[in-house]
């Protein structure tokens, strides 16, 4: 099972389970809500990829990170067990 942990933030200590594409943000629609300022509403997204997953920022305010490394908006880039995932301020581990 694959799964986000939050590290840091309001949401700490949270598990998120990924099973189908989910959107990430601060807005209340998204499938993980964020309470965090400096995540844009509709920040990124989550999507099955063959056997795992792919990361896609959404033209955020603030950028997402993906293991220390800024994405450009709307590019495709999968994701590894182990890796760090920022999105804004918020920081996950990807497991």
């Amino acid at each position: 099972m694959a799964y986000l942990e939050i590290l840091s933030g309001y949401h700490i200590g949270q598990r998120v389970e990924l099973v189908d594409e989910m959107r990430v943000g601060r807005a209340p629609d998204n499938d993980l809500c964020l309470l965090d300022p400096s995540v844009s509403r509709h920040h990124a997204r989550i999507t099955p990829y063959r056997h795992g997953f792919i990361l896609q920022d959404l033209h955020s305010s603030n950028g997402t990170k993906l293991r220390q490394a800024s994405l450009s908006p709307d590019t495709l880039q999968e994701i590894s067990p182990g890796d760090l995932i920022e999105f804004g301020n918020t920081q996950l581990r990807y497991h």
